[in-house]
Parts: structure tokens; C-alpha cells; sequence
């Protein structure tokens, strides 16, 4: 009797080890960003300072929820980790074991939850500070959300904070905004967030579009992102717009395999995703078009023009000639697609936008 319940025992703990083992997640943090961050993640992991280029794998276990990824900017620690940062600080140390201070934008996770699938998204309701993209990377899982848009250089001045972009709960303080009551609508400020960012959270309520499943066990990456910053280095001296592209169509079909072979990020592996439509836009404005990335379709960049969006962002141009007249093109720029797919399908480029 005694060797059978060890046995038993011995089973049970055999498969609690092998659920443990083939169900933790890694999530590799990495800053994108051309300077420090101080990666913060609660309530495993504590903080890490990464630099330029640098990243932190954290292992989670199975079943952990109301768990947040962050980072932290503006931090002077000193020997003994303590000190303080401009923005997500954690009561002024460099490992955090609580939540951070606004205005951080937020990644939040819980695994093994119902049908032991994974719940996570990115939050703003804590405000700004950097772009971020959370996308996992294993068991066939491949959308997550992202938030590149340049926040900070738009936010509305009641908002603005050192370093970020505060959301109006942590300026105001009323129900409208904090949702107390736990009855509340999006508002202006919270739609200003929304545009800039659709797939994530922009006030308490905001669940439909922002909460992203994935089967448990599944790994995921978080990249923190500073394009206005970026540092590139073009090979040829310079782009010019030759005489017979007369036509936008032409120009972007040009500039995109300029793109593709006359260009190196320095300090970055390769131009993944999201830099396509940020290189597209720099390089239409230095060729003299008004250009921008959109969100959305329909939010006519051209009168405000914002910088970054979803998973499905718009380049939005527009060619003011002598005459008058002005000539405009919407591109659709599907991030799920390299740079080699649009070369290969250049009849995406897709169609022009309601009259203003």
C-alpha cells in the first residue's frame, strides 16, 4: 500500500514537472531604441537596464497572470539599484516587484487562462513613453499588438508629461476618465490614442478591439521602438525622382526598390516591418511630397498628419502641382508583407480617398 501511494505521488509530481517545463514562455525584450532602457517586469523578472541594441529573456510559469512588461526611461541608479526614472518608475529601485509610475506604455499578459489559452495586449490607460510592439513567436501564433506612433510629438498639452504622454485618468481624475464607476465611453482624449494606436487598450473599457489570444505555451518578443530617432545610412548620395515618373505610382515603385537595395539600418539586423512605411514616409517628404502614415484609411493625414498606427497602416500622399491641381495616392501597407512582396505584387498600391 505504502509503495503504491509513492508511486502515485511520484506519477503526479512526474506530470506537474513535464506541464511545468512545456508550458513556461519566454518573453525576449528587446530595445530597438538608440539609447537605454530600463526594462521593468512584474511579478517575475523584477528589471533590467538594457542598452542600444540589447535584450532580456524572461521565463514565466504556467498559470501567471496580471503581469506587466514595461520601460522605463530617464533612470540614474545607483551601485545599490536605487535612485529613480522620468517615466514607469517602480518606487525607485532597478528591480521592480510593483507596478510602475505614469506615463509607460504597458504590456500585460496572463497565461493558461480559459481553454489554457494566453490573454494579452498593450495598454496606454497608464498613458506614453515609448513605441512598443508585443507579438508572440511560436505555435503557429503570429498577431500581437503594436502601438508605433509617435505619441509624445502629438500629445495634447494638458497631457504632456517629461518623457511621455499622460492619459487623462492621471491628469483629471474623474470617472469619466478613470471609469470608477465601471460604466464609462471613449472621449476625445481617449480616441486621440485610439487613432494613433487601434490595437491598443486607450481607456478601461476599450476591450473589443485590444484583448489578443494564443495558446498557452506560446513565446513571445517585445520590441521597444524609436524610429524618430532612427540611424540609417544610404549608400548612394541621394534619391532623385527621375524625369519620366510623372506620376505618384511611379515614385513609390522607385522608392521602394531604393529601399531594397541601396540602404543599411546601422546598429539593427535588418528593416523589419514596421520601417518600411516609416522609410517610405521620410523619403517622399525629402522628395518633396506631402506624406504621412495613417491608421486608418479614412483619417486624412494630409490635414494632421500623425505618424504610425495598426496592424494595418496607410501612406497617405499627396502631390500639390502648379496648376492647382493635386494628385493623391493611398498605399496600402500591410505589414504582414516584406519588402520582397511588394516588388512582386506592385498592383497593391490600392486606390485613392474620399474627397475632402
Amino acid at each position: 500500500m505504502s509503495f503504491s501511494k509513492t508511486l502515485l505521488t511520484s506519477s503526479f509530481l512526474l506530470i506537474v514537472l513535464f506541464f511545468t517545463t512545456t508550458n513556461a514562455a519566454d518573453f525576449l525584450i528587446q530595445n530597438n531604441c538608440p539609447y537605454t532602457v530600463w526594462a521593468a517586469s512584474v511579478p517575475i523578472g523584477g528589471g533590467r537596464q538594457l542598452n542600444s541594441g540589447e535584450q532580456w529573456t524572461v521565463t514565466v510559469a504556467p498559470g501567471t497572470a496580471g503581469a506587466r512588461i514595461w520601460a522605463r526611461t530617464g533612470c540614474n541608479f545607483d551601485g545599490s539599484g536605487r535612485d529613480g526614472c522620468q517615466t514607469g518608475d517602480c518606487g525607485g529601485v532597478l528591480q521592480c516587484t510593483g507596478y510602475g509610475q505614469p506615463p509607460n506604455t504597458l504590456a500585460e499578459y496572463a497565461l493558461n487562462q480559459f481553454n489554457n489559452l494566453d490573454f494579452f495586449d498593450m495598454s496606454l490607460v497608464d498613458g506614453f513613453n515609448v513605441p512598443m510592439e508585443f507579438v508572440p513567436t511560436s505555435n503557429g501564433c503570429t498577431r500581437g499588438p503594436r502601438c508605433t506612433a509617435d505619441i509624445n510629438g502629438q500629445c495634447p498639452n494638458e497631457l504632456q508629461a517629461p518623457g511621455g504622454c499622460n492619459n487623462p485618468c492621471t491628469v483629471f481624475k474623474t470617472d469619466e476618465y478613470c471609469c470608477n464607476s465601471g460604466s464609462c465611453v471613449p472621449t476625445s482624449y481617449s480616441q486621440f490614442f485610439k487613432q494613433r494606436c487601434p490595437d491598443a487598450y486607450s481607456y478601461p473599457k476599450d476591450d473589443q478591439t485590444s484583448i489578443f489570444t494564443c495558446p498557452g505555451g506560446t513565446n513571445y518578443r517585445l520590441n521597444c521602438f524609436c524610429y524618430q530617432n532612427v540611424n540609417i545610412h544610404f549608400t548612394s548620395s541621394c534619391y532623385i525622382v527621375s524625369e519620366n515618373e510623372s506620376d505618384l505610382l511611379s515614385v513609390v515603385r522607385s522608392l521602394v526598390q531604393f529601399i531594397s537595395e541601396d540602404f543599411q539600418f546601422v546598429n539593427t539586423s535588418s528593416c523589419n516591418d514596421s520601417c518600411i512605411g516609416f522609410l517610405m514616409e521620410m523619403l517622399l517628404r525629402l522628395s518633396g511630397y506631402d506624406a504621412a502614415l495613417c491608421a486608418t484609411k479614412w483619417q486624412g493625414c494630409s490635414k494632421v498628419p500623425p505618424s504610425g498606427g495598426g496592424d494595418y497602416e496607410y501612406l497617405d500622399v499627396v502631390n500639390h502641382n502648379n496648376s492647382g491641381n493635386s494628385e493623391r495616392l493611398i498605399i496600402d501597407l500591410d505589414f504582414q508583407f516584406d519588402i520582397v512582396l511588394y516588388l512582386s505584387f506592385p498592383s497593391r498600391e490600392a486606390s485613392s480617398l474620399p474627397p475632402k
